[in-house]
């Protein structure tokens, strides 16, 4: 409307709006351990569908203890972030929800209300990836960010070849 708001909320975005070129640098000081955050959309009610479009990132915090360590790095140091997902006929992302532009009113398809489990994994949102590895040690930064699967990785290589946790949600492990 005139005012600037839409459905009452104030300051809202208008999607027909044109974007901004300007930019911004913001910086948000890291006051925690080494880690590896994924972060999403909380958006009240639309959460799930928010992040199953892509809203969400991994955020990697590095400090001096880790830094210390000789863990892999650069090329050896890969982002893996886990998601299933449905795809429509014309290859656009299909989440089961109520209003699919996600501008009206929340909701879903009641046979999803655990969850919602899609019929393509993606990593780092590419379907069937694949990585050219050498025989080294690489540091994975796994992130499930499915909206309800649970997976069971493993290495498919010579024998004796393991995943070796060092790390979890609350950063490196102790031992």
């Amino acid at each position: 409307d005139a005012h600037g708001s839409h459905g009452g909320h104030a300051g809202m975005h208008d999607p027909h709006a044109q974007v901004s070129t300007h930019r911004r640098t913001y910086a948000f000081p890291m006051r925690q351990r080494a880690t590896a955050l994924w972060y999403h959309d909380h958006r009240m009610d639309f959460t799930g569908a928010q992040v199953w479009k892509g809203l969400a990132g991994l955020c990697v915090v590095r400090d001096d203890e880790e830094d210390a360590l000789p863990l892999p790095r650069g090329e050896r140091e890969v982002p893996l972030f886990l998601c299933d997902r449905s795809f429509d006929a014309d290859g656009q992302l299909a989440y089961p929800a109520t209003d699919p532009t996600l501008l009206g009113a929340p909701g879903m398809d009641e046979s999803i209300m655990g969850g919602a489990q899609g019929d393509v994994v993606l990593v780092n949102g590419a379907p069937w990836p694949y990585l050219e590895v050498t025989a080294t040690r690489y540091r994975l930064r796994l992130v499930n960010a499915s909206n309800a699967r649970r997976y069971e990785l493993r290495l498919d290589g010579p024998a004796g070849s393991e995943f070796v946790q060092i790390g979890g949600d609350g950063g490196l492990l102790r031992a």
